[in-house]
């Protein structure tokens, strides 16, 4: 993920046989064009071969129903609110409080912030009257922009131009006049239960961190690769194979009912944890041959193949023990056996 985003996201894997080998895709969104930077539109796009999968409106829900070489993607997008704050340098002790400015040119900017203490003359706050901006001891910087940022000032109790307990600062944008928006308040409270206060100090960062949506400066990249048989997990899986149920007795619980009839129903074993290839013969004990059964699925259709008990001379088999033996190219072989009883 390149970018400012904090959303997550995630890539399904739904039809893992049509997950293309070595492919790059890349996921890019586009903003409103707001200083709030809203998520408007978004992009699928298999870099690899240039195929646009998805191109339109941003909408988790329409993004996630569609599949993609077998993809499914996912999105949880953020909306700008207060994230995490506090004293990332220094020992100030100070309680603060950052909220949304109590204003209704309010935008909550998608971008982290610090306020940096300075020493004199640092920088000087904003006032829509020019003739009441003054100096002070710290800069308001935006950290997602490395740019600094206007701010207001509120000094309610000491009014020395230092960033103290009681002082409010109100970083702002698009600042011409009286026009200007507000974003956040951060309030460096007054708490006379403190004991032993210790004020900001050149050097000390206070950090404000914010949720922040998927913006036209984020891309998302990620490469596959198609689903392969690992022929060491394969061998060593032969020993997993089964017969269910053994014994096989009376009616199973899955075996359907034959309509207009009397009889028990469906007669059924099931082979299991089949590799995803393999040839099923089954014998008597005596060493003749019953019936062959071709097992062949997908990557991740299941290892199991059914038996309706039918001999290859189209013949009910009878109780008694039998021998299966299956065989796998290029993996190995499995011999087992398994009952029919009354």
């Amino acid at each position: 993920h390149y970018g400012i985003a904090t959303g997550e996201y995630a890539v399904n894997v739904i039809v893992p046989d049509s997950v293309k080998d070595g492919h790059t895709y890349e996921i890019t969104f586009k903003d409103d064009l707001t200083d709030a930077r809203n998520t408007d539109s978004i992009k699928v796009q298999d870099i690899s071969d240039g195929r646009i999968l998805y191109n339109g409106h941003y909408d988790e829900f329409d993004v996630s129903k569609e599949l993609f070489d077998g993809l499914q993607f996912e999105f949880d997008n953020d909306s700008t609110y207060v994230r995490e704050y506090g004293w990332r340098v220094g020992n100030c002790n100070l309680p603060v409080e950052v909220d949304t400015a109590w204003s209704v040119k309010i935008i909550r900017v998608p971008e982290d912030i610090e306020i940096r203490i300075i020493g004199p003359n640092a920088d000087t706050c904003y006032n829509p009257l020019a003739w009441q901006r003054y100096p002070v001891n710290f800069q308001v910087w935006s950290t997602t922009r490395n740019e600094q940022m206007d701010f207001m000032f509120n000094e309610p109790i000491n009014k020395d131009s230092i960033l103290n307990a009681g002082d409010e600062v109100f970083p702002v944008i698009n600042a011409m006049g009286f026009n200007y928006n507000d974003t956040w308040r951060i309030y460096f409270r007054d708490d006379p239960n403190l004991e032993n206060p210790i004020i900001p100090e050149p050097g000390d960062i206070f950090e404000v961190k914010v949720y922040k949506p998927f913006t036209s400066d984020d891309t998302l990249r990620f490469t596959t690769r198609a689903s392969e048989i690992s022929m060491a997990l394969a061998k060593s899986s032969l020993d997993d194979i089964y017969v269910v149920p053994d014994p096989y007795v009376a009616t199973a619980s899955w075996e359907k009912p034959l309509f207009y009839s009397s009889g028990r129903g469906e007669r059924r074993v099931d082979f299991v944890n089949l590799p995803a290839e393999c040839t099923i013969r089954i014998f008597t004990m005596s060493g003749k041959l019953v019936k062959t059964l071709y097992h062949s699925a997908g990557l991740t259709d299941g290892g199991s193949e059914p038996w309706d008990l039918i001999s290859e001379d189209g013949l009910t088999v009878s109780f008694g023990v039998y021998i299966f033996h299956v065989e796998a190219p290029g993996i190995g072989s499995k011999i087992g056996k398994f009952a029919i009883i009354k």
